[in-house]
């Protein structure tokens, strides 16, 4: 797939991404933030085996084990 910069830009201005290491709280924080200020969470967790499923092993190898 090939997308612009400038696209990708676009859709995804209002998106925050919390990064960090295992058991640093980013989902405590995460929650925090959304519950503070009205924002919709995307938990990555929640949607693992999903995600998983559309995943190859050439595009996504760490997603397929």
């Amino acid at each position: 797939m090939n997308i612009k910069d400038n696209v990708l830009r676009k859709y995804l201005e209002n998106v925050y991404i919390v990064g960090g290491n295992a058991c640093s709280g980013k989902s405590t924080m995460s929650k925090l933030i959304a519950e503070k200020y009205g924002f919709i969470l995307y938990q990555m967790d929640e949607h693992y085996e999903e995600h998983r499923k559309m995943a190859n092993e050439i595009n996504q190898p760490n997603m397929c084990y």
